[in-house]
């Protein structure tokens, strides 16, 4: 069958304030819809991504015109549900056979709401969607109905039906690779800071996370599976071989939960002698030396660590726990590996105080990693904080302000000015420190480094500046 695989258009000032839509934003192929369609093509499926990040809506509707789909699947976060919504309402007015799924966090937060808000969706696929998406497609070419498809919600003439629950996918090896192909992968530009050469292709060597940070949707479940580290490495061939690529950012909640398994990946990428760099995220606390000279010594060029705040209350309240001592020792011996950190922080956690808010910039600036990124308390739908908001702060009621890069939530313990004023003092403090600037520049290695330095330079001067007041009217973002 022929099939369709879409994001509704989009582009960076739905995600992004000004000042970084041209300097240190970027955008990434979408690795749902890469990864379901590998799943549908093995299964003799002809599929197309229509990629809204790159394509209008125009141009959107323009590709299932000249394709002629039996299926489209629209994926979406939380805040692009209403713009997906919209798509799946010109398709179906246009196109009205055309069967119409719906999935990504937002979908499976929202799950029947969205057939309250629409008329013109067939079914709502619930978290991992590679088999729940194969069925529907499967039952479609045999003609057959969706009642007991795993995984779904459906609109039928009885009404809207709640199928069972479908297990997630325990044996992560058996899925195929991204299929890249089928998407111009020049065309996308990483943020600053993700990547280091190019052409750079996304994995996920594991999907779930264990840990219960208040702010987080854990679509993918609460328990980590894990891909075989030969599985891994194999993926990573793939990559390098068919497509030439010289990157891999690894979108792991947490690439070093098992310590073994790390050990064995990179022993894998030294003995079969691969030309990659690659990219992960770890908590401080799950990483030791050992593993920072195994992985340095295989193509790891940096390590993504969310720190989050320099408070120990505020480590509590946000359900981190952190040892912060642990972080100082563990960003110093990254560092003595010659591999890069990315430190992330919020600032505006339900309960913090500005007082706590600049404790949190200094901590930053006493941990000194080479890049910092500063986001302000983002409650998604579906974490564990957000149907209890408003005991702690105001939020939007906006859904296109829910974002990290949105203010949309305000704690009580402070004002959205002094919200918008830690903003623009973290940043100023942590990347106008000479020593910093001096580490930036003799860091450069190519002149992709050249550039990607340069842009980041501008935006950060831009936000310093004030360049960062959203035009969404909620106020002035990080």
């Amino acid at each position: 069958m022929k099939c369709v695989l879409a994001m509704p258009e989009w582009d960076l000032s739905d995600s992004h304030t000004k000042a970084m839509r041209s300097t240190v934003a970027g955008i990434w192929p979408p690795p749902g819809l890469m990864s379901i369609a590998a799943v549908l093509r093995e299964a003799g499926h002809d599929v197309t991504i229509l990629d809204g990040t790159l394509l209008s809506t125009e141009e959107i509707l323009k590709g299932i015109d000249d394709i002629g789909p039996g299926f489209l699947g629209i994926s979406c976060v939380s805040l692009m549900w209403p713009k997906a919504r919209d798509l799946a309402k010109i398709v179906k007015s246009k196109y009205p056979n055309i069967y119409i799924a719906v999935g990504g966090p937002g979908p499976s937060y929202f799950q029947e709401k969205c057939f309250e808000e629409s008329g013109d969706i067939d079914a709502v696929c619930l978290k991992e969607g590679d088999y729940t998406v194969r069925e529907i497609v499967n039952r479609l070419e045999k003609g057959e109905g969706m009642d007991g498809c795993e995984g779904t919600i459906i609109r039928t003439k009885e009404g809207i039906i709640r199928n069972p629950e479908r297990p997630l996918i325990e044996n992560l090896d058996e899925l195929p690779p991204y299929a890249l192909d089928l998407l111009d992968m020049h065309k996308y530009r990483p943020p600053v800071g993700h990547y280091s050469r190019l052409p750079i292709a996304q994995m996920m060597s594991a999907r779930g996370c264990h840990l219960k940070c208040i702010y987080c949707y854990r679509v993918n479940g609460k328990t980590i599976r894990l891909k075989s580290a030969k599985n891994v490495v194999d993926e990573m061939e793939y990559y390098i071989k068919r497509f030439g690529v010289k990157e891999i950012k690894f979108w792991d909640d947490l690439f070093t939960y098992d310590k073994e398994r790390v050990l064995d990946i990179c022993d894998e990428i030294k003995k079969r002698g691969l030309d990659v760099t690659w990219f992960c995220a770890s908590r401080v606390d799950t990483i030791d030396e050992v593993m920072l000279k195994n992985m340095a010594e295989a193509g790891c060029w940096c390590i993504l660590y969310g720190i989050e705040t320099g408070v120990p209350k505020n480590q509590k309240t946000i359900r981190k726990n952190l040892d912060l001592s642990r972080a100082q020792e563990t960003i110093h011996l990254t560092h003595k590996y010659g591999i890069k950190t990315f430190a992330t922080f919020i600032l505006g956690i339900p309960g913090e105080t500005y007082e706590e808010g600049l404790q949190t910039i200094e901590f930053a600036k006493k941990l000194d990693p080479f890049y910092a990124e500063f986001f302000t308390f983002t409650p998604f739908p579906g974490s564990p904080v957000y149907d209890e908001i408003s005991k702690h702060g105001t939020l939007s009621s906006n859904l296109a302000d829910i974002g990290m890069h949105r203010m949309g939530f305000v704690p009580y313990s402070m004002t959205r000015q002094q919200l918008a004023k830690l903003c623009t003092t973290a940043y100023r403090s942590v990347y106008m420190r000479p020593k910093h600037i001096l580490r930036m520049l003799l860091s450069i290695r190519s002149w992709l480094e050249f550039k990607n330095i340069l842009r980041g330079a501008v935006g950060i001067s831009n936000m310093i500046l004030g360049r960062h007041t959203a035009e969404s009217g909620s106020g002035s973002d990080c």
